[in-house]
């Protein structure tokens, strides 16, 4: 076998241990996750209810009106939207009215909910050039 990067593999161990209880919590936030998901989830017939003052998304204010005019305007997938209505560019990031936002482009589009691409991802982060990383104190534990 080859060398353990870690040292010995006797180090993981109190990581392991350390890690434990925030192991559990993390896992019971994604049951939470999950079941919070599944009753959100944008379900069929969901665009017929839709009126033009509905708020699409909460997080800018988008309303369905809105939507719909970009719709005409021509835009097809999340990205656009995105760009055109500012939809998915708030606090939750799209979390919460992406698939709204897609099902409404697909029964509009009349196309299947699965031709409509995921938005794209870009984290809020900031490269950190390496001297700033090498100047840092180092971390007492």
């Amino acid at each position: 076998m080859g060398a353990d990067p870690c040292g010995s593999r006797s180090a993981a161990l109190p990581f392991r241990s350390r890690s434990r209880p925030h192991r559990a919590a993390l896992a019971r936030l994604r049951k939470s996750r999950d079941a919070l998901g599944r009753l959100i989830a944008a379900r069929p017939g969901l665009a017929e209810l839709i009126t033009p003052d509905t708020v699409i998304c909460p997080c800018e204010g988008t309303t369905a009106a809105r939507v719909d005019q970009a719709l005409d305007e021509g835009v097809g997938d999340l990205g656009q939207m995105k760009r055109m209505t500012r939809a998915g560019m708030g606090e939750c990031q799209g979390r919460m009215c992406s698939p709204a936002l897609a099902h409404l482009i697909a029964h509009r589009r009349d196309i299947p909910l699965e031709a409509i691409a995921p938005p794209s991802i870009r984290p809020p982060v900031t490269p950190v050039p390496i001297h700033v990383l090498a100047t840092l104190p180092d971390e007492q534990t």
